[in-house]
């Protein structure tokens, strides 16, 4: 009887335990790649970065940002590239004012206009020439100073307003604000940089800017450090970290965000009364623009309209973009979906722009 030579078994039928871990694993690894490439075509993320850089610490970020004692940050005067999360032509010029890039005549003897802000007014994903002060500055021949600022509230807007004031000495001073601004003004700590806020006290504004220091802004911890610098660059990674574990994600043992206890919509609204003071106190002509993203919820936009009514009975002058927009999305529903990236595009800022144009012309302003 002819026997059969014995099989000799493969290392996986010796190591039935380890098999078992090691296609796991591969399941475990094909289903991350699988679902990274689902959520980058699902949100049209196509770009290779860091993402934890582009999210966290605006002074540990990509953004073009330096500290400051008294704002805590500002856009970093003598920035001049296009190597920034917009990938975008950004040049910062003195006080961390952002360069209009334009060559145009301006009129003799003709006011200046302060504009200050958030990314919209700063001008989030668009070329220096492509936000609404340049454009502003382009349709009335008027020198137009871009003093906003990505990430800001509407306490540093306003902060920031008065401090370039005393040196600009603006004729005209434009105050842009979206919702979310509105409730920054809780905030003592965004995304780990500290921030000016204020405290009320018998219905009066109380400026804190004492915790504002650069070792406020905190290194990610070691622990961490290795695990980030891997995942940070998948976008599934940095979805799930970023919304269930931000402190872990960001910064290890630093708490991410800083709330006051202050009512942020209070806050705003006693800061319509001290931009009313401002405005008597110096002469400076003053205007509160509410701008709006394509697509605002219902809860911004009501938040948006009662800080327009606090400024209109603070007797500050106001602008609502609200209608012109609600208009053109009726009647040229094309034209409207073009205004908009996540921010306003270049014709969004263009079309701002004329809005501005119109309504600074029927005040006798400029």
């Amino acid at each position: 009887m002819t026997e059969i030579p014995e099989t000799k078994k493969t290392w996986f039928e010796q190591n039935p335990k380890k098999t078992t871990t090691f296609l796991i694993l591969i399941f475990i690894i094909a289903g991350f790649f699988l679902t990274e490439i689902i959520m980058r075509l699902y949100h049209k993320e196509f770009t290779l970065q860091f993402y934890i850089k582009r999210d966290s610490s605006l002074l540990k970020s990509s953004y073009p940002a330096q500290f400051d004692r008294q704002l805590g940050y500002i856009p970093k005067p003598g920035f001049d590239s296009s190597e920034n999360i917009w990938n975008k032509k950004v040049t910062i010029i003195e006080d961390g004012i952002r360069s209009n890039g334009n060559n145009v005549p301006l009129k003799n003897k003709a006011p200046l206009i302060l504009a200050v802000g958030d990314s919209f007014t700063f001008g989030d994903e668009v070329e220096n020439n492509e936000t609404w002060p340049a454009y502003l500055e382009s349709m009335t021949k008027t020198k137009t100073l871009n003093g906003g600022v990505f990430g800001y509230g509407l306490d540093q807007m306003i902060v920031r307003a008065e401090m370039l004031y005393e040196k600009y000495k603006p004729d005209i001073l434009i105050v842009s604000f979206f919702a979310d601004g509105i409730g920054r003004c809780e905030l003592e700590n965004r995304t780990n940089t500290p921030k000016p806020y204020f405290r009320i006290k018998d219905d009066k504004l109380i400026l804190n800017t004492s915790h504002i220091t650069d070792l406020a802004v905190t290194n990610p911890h070691p622990i961490f450090d290795s695990l980030r610098n891997i995942f940070g660059y998948s976008f599934f990674a940095h979805r799930v970290m970023s919304k269930n574990a931000p402190t872990i994600w960001y910064y290890g043992t630093t708490q991410y965000w800083k709330k006051t206890g202050e009512d942020p919509e209070k806050v705003a609204c006693l800061l319509m009364n001290r931009l009313k003071e401002f405005s008597i106190r110096t002469g400076v002509k003053t205007l509160v623009l509410a701008q709006y993203q394509a697509k605002t919820p219902q809860k911004n936009i009501d938040k948006s309209a009662r800080l327009i009514k606090c400024a209109s009975d603070a007797n500050v002058e106001t602008l609502d973009l609200l209608p012109a927009l609600a208009k053109m999305k009726t009647t040229d529903p094309d034209q409207y979906s073009k205004l908009f990236v996540w921010h306003m595009s270049a014709s969004g800022n263009r079309f701002v722009a004329q809005e501005l144009k119109k309504y600074l012309e029927s005040k006798g302003w400029i």
